[in-house]
């Protein structure tokens, strides 16, 4: 039972990939001998190892040498997780923790793009932005809507500014005298 079991199942290399197809094949070697087979993922999820050699199992569906899938992996890569904890990783340091205290951590050291329709964050308590820049960009306006917005620092705006309806550029000011005499209120 244990040698048939081991007929079905290899600890394999893993060298070539090749993806053209849609279905992630490899060229594995297991004590010299070298197999085409599939590379196999779970669902809604792909990965190719970054490295010649990667380590993978290889199996053999219903002893048929013929249909053969592989799992790939490399341990030495592995991040440290706790028990009950999830990682996607890569060879780049790009890691998305699923913590069992309920918090996500993203960790990239590259950029993270975004492209959706429309991106909404429902957030309970705090939201906070650490950078040395920030840019928003808005093809036709942007709103803020808050109680109070407190703004600490220089300001600098480009174009004219409204406030209460009254334009900046253009206002007028009622009570204006001839002199050394101050203007009335903004009208």
């Amino acid at each position: 039972m244990i040698n048939w079991i081991r007929s079905l199942i290899k600890i394999v290399k893993i060298n070539t990939i090749d993806n053209s197809n849609g279905l992630l094949r490899a060229q594995v070697i297991n004590q010299g001998e070298v197999d085409d087979t599939i590379i196999y993922n779970a669902y809604g999820f792909i990965s190719s190892p970054p490295i010649q050699n990667a380590i993978g199992l290889q199996f053999l569906i219903n002893g048929d040498s013929s249909a053969k899938y592989a799992f790939a992996m490399n341990p030495s890569l592995n991040p440290k997780i706790e028990r009950g904890e999830a990682c996607i990783f890569s060879d780049q340091g790009i890691k998305i923790y699923l913590k069992k205290d309920g918090n996500l951590d993203i960790i990239s050291l590259k950029d993270i793009n975004v492209t959706c329709n429309n991106l909404v964050a429902n957030i309970t308590n705090n939201a906070t932005i650490n950078a040395s820049v920030i840019e928003a960009n808005a093809d036709t306006s942007a709103d803020i809507t808050s109680p109070q917005i407190k703004l600490n620092g220089n300001v600098t705006i480009t174009g004219n500014l409204i406030v209460t309806g009254k334009d900046f550029l253009t206002h007028s000011h009622s009570g204006v005298t001839a002199g050394s005499a101050n203007t009335g209120i903004v009208v």
